[in-house]
């Protein structure tokens, strides 16, 4: 049972994150892609999802945020309010190319990227396309992998021929005994909302990616990683330190794989500590736009 004063907390957060923000749509590839701006910081963040998410699974940490920096989260391409034409292939690079287009039209010239999931290696391919543009990459619970996937594995297969089924199953082991009910109910229904070719061409290709054989960056990272289901080595910490120079690495055992809204509280004073650590934030004036 979810313990009263957290779920206290929560509400009040969720009570909170309801406060309107700026809807903006930035044109790509002739269509559009939505996206939000709040507060009016010194420095720019811009929240990146995960698969088959949206802007709002960061909602709980906008209203903090947006009180000391202004706040850009995205719709990537085929998810949220953004177009999803069918004839595209949504690879990494596809929404590396979004995150650019939007940045660009916000007038953003540097910020810290946050990826969720799926939106760390978009947040590093935004990093290898535009290296000057990054200050730094707060990663949440994101995949790494040293090699390309060359074939098409059993269970994406699965997914092909019955998509909601699969899906939901997949959708379903990213929680623990903890997640609490309401937001296990949430994130499933809004991420089988995204169109199921958006979904399949996005989690067939992911792998593909060659993102993580570029080398190692310096940028500052704070990597925030949900405990392991299964018994045996983590070898996650190795993987991000390979690829991380610079990397502050927490992981909370207790936490399924969406950290920022089960726990949001204690990510959002995670994140504002690094975030503070980053001297050059504090240094970059944001767009007045």
């Amino acid at each position: 049972m979810y313990p009263r004063r957290r779920l206290s907390a929560f509400l009040l957060l969720f009570a909170t994150s309801l406060a309107q923000a700026e809807d903006r749509s930035a044109p790509f590839q002739g269509g559009q892609l939505h996206y939000t701006v709040d507060g009016h910081g010194s420095s720019d963040l811009i929240l990146i999802h995960g698969w088959t998410c949206n802007a709002s699974f960061w909602r709980l940490q906008i209203p903090e945020l947006s009180k000391h920096y202004r706040v850009i989260s995205i719709d990537l391409p085929g998810h949220g309010a953004s177009d999803a034409p069918a004839s595209t292939s949504y690879t990494i690079e596809h929404f590396a190319e979004g995150v650019d287009a939007v940045m660009r039209h916000a007038a953003v010239e540097r910020a810290a990227l946050f990826g969720h999931s799926m939106g760390l290696p978009v947040a590093m391919k935004v990093l290898q396309n535009r290296p000057d543009a990054v200050l730094a990459i707060v990663a949440v619970d994101g995949p790494i992998w040293k090699f390309q996937r060359r074939t098409v594995p059993q269970w994406l297969k699965d997914m092909q021929r019955d998509y909601k089924t699969v899906a939901g199953n997949f959708i379903e082991s990213m929680f623990t005994s903890q997640t609490p009910l309401f937001v296990r109910a949430e994130i499933k229904r809004k991420m089988l909302l995204t169109p199921p070719h958006v979904g399949l061409s996005a989690m067939i290709v992911m792998g593909a990616s060659d993102v993580w054989l570029r080398g190692a960056t310096t940028v500052p990272v704070l990597a925030l990683m949900a405990g392991r289901k299964s018994g045996g080595a983590d070898g996650r910490k190795s993987l991000h330190s390979e690829v991380f120079r610079n990397l502050r690495y927490e992981v909370w055992q207790e936490a399924g794989h969406f950290l920022m809204m089960e726990q949001p509280e204690r990510f959002n004073r995670a994140v504002l500590d690094f975030l503070h650590t980053v001297s050059a934030l504090h240094s970059q004036p944001s767009a007045s736009n």
